[in-house]
């Protein structure tokens, strides 16, 4: 991932396992996410800003 220095393979391969689990395998697809779409989580910000 770009932006970080903590990027952690075996995470990734357990999310997808989780995910591969609860809504099964689909046989001639990609693992997922069938378009290849790669989906970042929010990053906060470390300064406080106002609502």
């Amino acid at each position: 991932m770009e932006g970080t220095d903590d990027y952690k393979p075996e995470l990734a391969r357990e999310a997808v396992n989780v995910i591969e689990n609860v809504a099964g395998t689909h046989p001639g697809y990609r693992r997922v996410h069938a378009r290849g779409y790669v989906y970042e989580g929010f990053l906060p910000q470390t300064e406080k800003r106002p609502h």
